[in-house]
């Protein structure tokens, strides 16, 4: 499996992804806290890869103790079909129809209850930051009349973005251009954290960004499996870690009975 990918539960030969001849770079400290991990212990993650699985002593964050390089990640991600996308449909009893119909609702869902429960804020945002936006779609629910940027790796999924958003590929590691610092008064990052490879890089990124007086929004999903495509798997303690170590205070607390993510309202300090 790690050397070809599955395409409707048919093998083939035509992939440009190897797994197996990607270069890991191993972590020896936490990527939350930095504090040194425990030991890590080898498993296969959902597509059937090698994977090893290290515990932080201290944030209790789980991640996989191997990761691409963000080349690596680009090569996952490229192309239309990405090999990303393969695996995913390579999945068995993967029904695609079905899966984009189920996708679309729970952004709907998703995305009204994150506007409703933002409304309480009593803001009206002008410049919002869709980062790891796949199409965009939960950001132009939130704030439709908002100047939008949308960030996310997958250009396959950044294709799809609508309703006038700007869009950028690439890795919140990287950073931004400069025209976006302290460009925006409300960030959205759903769905994101257990895609990072470098979570305080990305959101040092995102705390450049973010406007005086701004809001951030993030939120994780416990219980989410580790794979190559998630290589971080947070929860409370961790998520809390990470916040503080970029002085960031939860103004807010979001844990909706509907869903299974929780999320964290956040303000510079």
């Amino acid at each position: 499996m790690s050397a070809l990918l599955a395409r409707d539960g048919v093998m083939t030969s035509d992939a440009v992804f190897h797994y197996a001849r990607e270069p890991l770079v191993t972590r020896i400290h936490c990527p939350v806290c930095d504090a040194p991990g425990e030991r890590a212990f080898p498993l296969s993650d959902r597509y059937g890869f090698p994977i090893r699985v290290a515990r932080c002593p201290l944030c209790r964050l789980v991640y996989l103790a191997d990761v691409m390089t963000r080349a690596g990640y680009d090569r996952l991600y490229a192309g239309d079909p990405s090999p990303y996308r393969r695996l995913v449909w390579s999945q068995p009893h993967y029904d695609q129809a079905a899966a984009r119909a189920r996708l679309r609702i729970d952004q709907q869902r998703y995305g009204t209850d994150l506007r409703d429960w933002l409304v309480l804020t009593g803001r009206v945002f002008g410049q919002v930051l869709d980062a790891g936006g796949s199409t965009g779609r939960i950001s132009t629910i939130v704030a439709p009349a908002a100047h939008r940027v949308v960030v996310d790796p997958a250009r396959d999924e950044i294709a799809l973005c609508q309703d006038g958003a700007e869009t950028l590929t690439g890795h919140l590691e990287d950073g931004l251009p400069d025209r976006f610092t302290h460009a925006f008064d409300l960030i959205l990052l759903c769905e994101t954290l257990d895609h990072l490879i470098d979570p305080v890089a990305a959101l040092r990124t995102l705390d450049d960004a973010l406007a005086p007086g701004g809001l951030i929004y993030l939120d994780y999903v416990p219980q989410a499996p580790l794979k190559i495509d998630h290589p971080l798997y947070f929860n409370e303690a961790s998520c809390l870690s990470l916040l503080s170590r970029l002085g960031w205070h939860v103004a807010a607390r979001r844990n909706p009975q509907s869903w299974a993510h929780r999320g964290f309202l956040c303000v510079r300090v």
